[in-house]
């Protein structure tokens, strides 16, 4: 995905599991804090970045975990142009 700076960018992880999975989200294989009120988890898994800055590229990807399993999507990468 390419984004202009300053924009904004979604990212969409759909994951069906039972019991339901925690979501969560990593940037270049490190879990994405939430002290950045520029990111924002919203319902159904979307990762939404607000006022996107350079230092935002990389590759992102969402972590789904419940008691049986970890699960990890593809690789999404974002581009800031």
């Amino acid at each position: 995905m390419s984004v202009d700076e300053g924009g904004v960018a979604r990212f969409q992880c759909q994951v069906n599991g039972i019991p339901e999975a925690n979501i969560t989200w990593e940037k270049d294989r490190v879990v994405l804090g939430t002290s950045d009120d520029r990111y924002t988890l919203l319902p159904m898994g979307i990762l939404q970045i607000t006022g996107v800055k350079k230092s935002d590229a990389g590759v992102y990807r969402c972590v789904a975990t419940n008691t049986a399993n970890t699960r990890y999507s593809h690789d999404a990468y974002l581009n800031v142009t």
